[in-house]
């Protein structure tokens, strides 16, 4: 009901990450990794939104890190202009998802030190904790309002349709060929977007 109410359609789950071949083509490979991270982004964007559960921004944060490392590599196949407008978006959604989550990791350590901390520490580890939690909410209404703005539903329409085309101009040489000695290894298509969620930035 919440996500019906903010107009956010519920997202299917996502597919595994894909396991890329030697024999798979340089450009495939780039696809599948865009469509498996965009698939995530998609997924965790509606938690996100209803704030239920801290790992959702993460995951949510880890997929556009991945999106805008994959986009980065493929420049030089890519149509030019599109791959900047990608880009530039993710770098602005980035930056509110970044706030939150340093608050979220700040709030977690704060509170654990405080627990434990000595009595005659307890009250101002505590008002810093209280500070923190305010500067939270308002940076998570600014996350909310940024994710809900006309910018960011073009963004998500235009990757959309930009995916579901199996992005346009893909009859380079270096797009279809497949992977040689002289092509970036599907290790490597895959290992430039890999941020590990483990991390907590």
């Amino acid at each position: 009901r919440g996500l019906a109410a903010l107009q956010v359609p519920v997202p299917r789950p996502p597919p595994a990450m894909p396991v890329l071949s030697a024999g798979v083509g340089f450009g495939p490979a780039v696809y599948q990794v865009l469509r498996s991270q965009y698939d995530l982004f998609a997924w965790n964007l509606p938690g996100t939104l209803l704030g239920l559960d801290p790992e959702k921004l993460h995951d949510l944060r880890v997929a556009a890190r991945r999106i805008a490392a994959a986009l980065q590599i493929v420049t030089f196949v890519l149509p030019g202009p599109a791959v900047r407008y990608f880009r530039r978006e993710l770098k602005w959604i980035s930056r509110h998802l970044g706030r939150v989550r340093d608050l979220d990791i700040f709030l977690q350590q704060i509170e654990s030190v405080a627990d434990q901390a000595p009595p005659q520490y307890r009250d101002a580890l505590c008002s810093c904790a209280a500070e923190g939690r305010q500067e939270h909410e308002v940076e998570r209404l600014r996350l909310f309002r940024a994710l809900l703005s006309p910018s960011a539903q073009r963004f998500v329409e235009r990757i959309e349709r930009f995916l579901a085309a199996r992005f346009p101009k893909a009859d380079r040489l270096a797009w279809v060929a497949p992977m040689s000695s002289a092509s970036p290894a599907p290790e490597a298509v895959s290992g430039a977007c890999q941020v590990s969620s483990r991390t907590p930035h």
